[in-house]
C-alpha cells in the first residue's frame, strides 16, 4: 500500500507541475497578447504627421506629394523634382526646412527622424547667374579679360594692375572679392586649389612677368614674382600673356620669346616648396614646324603630366592657319616628348591655337576665326587622347546658330563631361554682346550643344565670352566691355549648371 500512496503522491505532484507549466504559459500567452493588443491600440491611437512639399514661388511645374502618415521618430526619405518646378532666373538645388533657406537642407533620397509635427520642406532656389564686379573700377577697367574657376574660388583679371579672387559663400553667391596687385596691366589668370596665377605681358616695355599667389589662412598674401628669364633683354617677349597651373607646376607662354628660327616660347616651372618655385624647362616649337611669328605661346593649359600650347599663326598649310602642341612629362620636370595637333579642315587665317585647354584626356583647341558658313564665325576642337602621348584627328564644335564674325573659340575650357567656348562678338543681344556655348560629352570624343548663355543684361560691344572657365556645376565668362560700372568697366558673371542641362 505505501507503494500505491508513493505512486499516487508523485503522479499528483507531476499533474502539478504541469498545470502550473501549462498555467504560465496561458499568463504569459495572455500576456503578450493583452500587451500585443494595447501596442497596436497605442500606435493606431498614435498622432500622425505629414511632410508638406511647397514649391517656394515657383513659375511652373508640379510640386511633389509625399503620401504617407508618420509617427514620431518614423525615417523620413525627402522626395526629388519629379514635377519639374522652375523659377525664372534660378536653379532648384533641394529642399530646406525654412523658406529663406537658412534652416536644414535636405537633397533627394536624404532621410530624417520626423518630430511631433508636420513637417513642410520648401524648396530651395540659388540665383542662376551671378554677376562678378570690382568695388574700386571704373572707366576702362577691362574687369573680366581673364578668368578662371577652382571649386569656391573665382580668379579675374582686368587691364589693369590688378587682378581680383572671389570666394563662393553659398550656391552661386559670392563675396565681394580681395584685390591683389598683379605685376602690370593687361593680365590674365589661372588658379588651381591654393593658388592663383597672374601674368602680365605688358610689364617693362613688353618683358612680361608673372606672379604666383598662395592662400593662407591670413589670405593671398603678396605674391611670388616669377621673372622672364631672358631679363632685360627680354623686351618684347610677352612672358605672361597666357598661364596655367595644375598641381605642382605652372606653365607660362611667351610668344614673342626667342628668335626667327624658334619664335615664341612656354616656360613650365615645378613647385619645390610652399609658393617657391624652381629653375623653368623652356618648352619651343619643334624644329621640323617651326616658323617666323607663329605666335607659340600665346595660349597654354596643363593637366597631369600634359601641357598644351598654342600657336595660332603657324602656317601650317596656309598663312596663319595655326597649330597646337601637347607635351607630356616623362619624368622630373623632362617635357620632352611632344606632338603636334592640326585642324582637320584648317584653313588659311583659322588661327587655330587662339585658346586652348586640357583636362584628363581631353585637350580642346580654338580656332577663332575659322569661316564655316560666311565669315569668321570660329570653331573649336576637340582630341581625346588614345596613348601615352597620342590624340585622335579632333572632334569639330561649331555654335549650333553661327553667324558670321561671331568668333566662336575666342576663348575655351573644360572640366569632366564640359566645355564652356566663349563667343566674343555672337550679336544676339546686339552688335558683339557676346555669349558662351556649353557642350556636354555623350560618348568617346562624342560631344552635344547643350545650352547657350547669354549675359541677363547683356548689350552692343559687352564682348561676353572674351574669358571662360569652368569648374564642377560652374561657368564663369568674363565681358570685358560692359559699362554698367563705367565704359568699358567690364563684369564677370557665373552660371551654374546641372540638373540635366
Amino acid at each position: 500500500m505505501g507503494r500505491r500512496v508513493g505512486r499516487l503522491a508523485s503522479s499528483i505532484f507531476t499533474a502539478f507541475i504541469v498545470v502550473t507549466v501549462i498555467t504560465s504559459v496561458i499568463t504569459a500567452c495572455t500576456d503578450n497578447f493583452i500587451n500585443e493588443i494595447k501596442k497596436k491600440v497605442e500606435d493606431e491611437s498614435a498622432p500622425r504627421y505629414k511632410v508638406v512639399y511647397n514649391g517656394n514661388g515657383e513659375d511652373a511645374g508640379e510640386v511633389p506629394v509625399d503620401p504617407n502618415e508618420y509617427k514620431e521618430g518614423d525615417t523620413v526619405t525627402v522626395l526629388g523634382n519629379p514635377g519639374s518646378l522652375t523659377k525664372s532666373g534660378y536653379v532648384f538645388v533641394g529642399w530646406n526646412t525654412k523658406a529663406d533657406g537658412s534652416g536644414t537642407e535636405y537633397g533627394e533620397g536624404e532621410t530624417f527622424g520626423i518630430g511631433a509635427g508636420d513637417i513642410t520642406l520648401y524648396a530651395r532656389w540659388v540665383v542662376e547667374i551671378a554677376k562678378l564686379y570690382a568695388q574700386d573700377e571704373t572707366d576702362n577697367w577691362w574687369f573680366g579679360y581673364s578668368v578662371a574657376i577652382s571649386g569656391n574660388y573665382a580668379a579675374i583679371g582686368c587691364g589693369r594692375e590688378f587682378l581680383y579672387v572671389f570666394r563662393m559663400t553659398d550656391y552661386n553667391t559670392w563675396d565681394d572679392g580681395t584685390r591683389l596687385y598683379a605685376a602690370g596691366g593687361q593680365n590674365v589668370v589661372a588658379i588651381d586649389g591654393d593658388y592663383v596665377v597672374s601674368g602680365s605681358k605688358s610689364y617693362s616695355s613688353n618683358t612680361g612677368k608673372v606672379k604666383v599667389f598662395h592662400r593662407t589662412d591670413s589670405g593671398w598674401g603678396t605674391g611670388v614674382a616669377v621673372d622672364n628669364p631672358n631679363g632685360g633683354a627680354g623686351a618684347g617677349d610677352y612672358f605672361g600673356c597666357s598661364v596655367g597651373i595644375n598641381g605642382d607646376y605652372i606653365v607660362i607662354g611667351a610668344e614673342g620669346d626667342g628668335s626667327a628660327s624658334h619664335p615664341g616660347a612656354a616656360y613650365v616651372h615645378h613647385r619645390n616648396g610652399i609658393n617657391s618655385w624652381g629653375e623653368e624647362v623652356k618648352l619651343v616649337e619643334p624644329a621640323e614646324y617651326a616658323a617666323v611669328e607663329s605666335h607659340f605661346g600665346n595660349s597654354v593649359d596643363i593637366s597631369g603630366n600634359y601641357v598644351i600650347v598654342g600657336a595660332e599663326l603657324a602656317d601650317v598649310n596656309a598663312t596663319d592657319t595655326g597649330s597646337a602642341y601637347i607635351f607630356y612629362r616623362t619624368g622630373g620636370n623632362d617635357w620632352s616628348s611632344v606632338v603636334r595637333l592640326v585642324a582637320s579642315d584648317g584653313e588659311a587665317n583659322d588661327r587655330f591655337g587662339s585658346s586652348v585647354a586640357i583636362d584628363g584626356d581631353y585637350a580642346v583647341v580654338g580656332a577663332v576665326l575659322e569661316t564655316h558658313l560666311a565669315n569668321e564665325e570660329g570653331a573649336a576642337y576637340v582630341f581625346h587622347r588614345t596613348g601615352e602621348n597620342s590624340w585622335d584627328s579632333g572632334f569639330k564644335l561649331i555654335a549650333p546658330d553661327a553667324l558670321g564674325i561671331d568668333n566662336f573659340g575666342s576663348s575655351v575650357a573644360i572640366d569632366g563631361n564640359y566645355i564652356a567656348i566663349g563667343s566674343r562678338y555672337n550679336s544676339e543681344l546686339g552688335n558683339h554682346a557676346g555669349a558662351v556655348y556649353i557642350f556636354k560629352r555623350t560618348g568617346t570624343n562624342e560631344w552635344a550643344f547643350s545650352r547657350k548663355i547669354l549675359a541677363p543684361d547683356g548689350s552692343e560691344d559687352d564682348r561676353f565670352g572674351w574669358s571662360v572657365g569652368i569648374s564642377g556645376s560652374y561657368v564663369i565668362g568674363g565681358a570685358d566691355m560692359n559699362d554698367v560700372k563705367g565704359f568699358n568697366a567690364g563684369v564677370s558673371y557665373v552660371k551654374l549648371i546641372g540638373n540635366g542641362e
